[in-house]
């Protein structure tokens, strides 16, 4: 029971991860047609790691535990939160 659970929640994050690396490459795309004033090489220092960082969940959720995931997971939040 606890494992399901674990499972559940660790792909509802990892959808949230996916949601953010829309909303990365929405900020890119905006900052580059001059809606936000955000230099190249931060849109380039956020993009880069944070498509990694947000990517990462949705491919590593098939091969791995679920138990490492949602350590994984917890690291890559403070990581983002980090990079932003």
């Amino acid at each position: 029971m606890l494992e399901k659970n674990t499972r559940q929640v660790n792909h509802v994050i990892a959808r949230m991860f996916a949601l953010c690396s829309i909303a990365l490459l929405i900020m890119a795309v905006l900052s580059l047609l001059g809606v936000f004033e955000f230099e190249k090489e931060y849109v380039i220092l956020v993009l880069v790691p944070g498509l990694v960082i947000s990517i990462s969940p949705i491919v590593l959720i098939r091969f791995t535990p679920p138990t490492f995931m949602k350590y994984y997971m917890l690291i890559l939040a403070s990581l983002f939160i980090g990079v932003l």
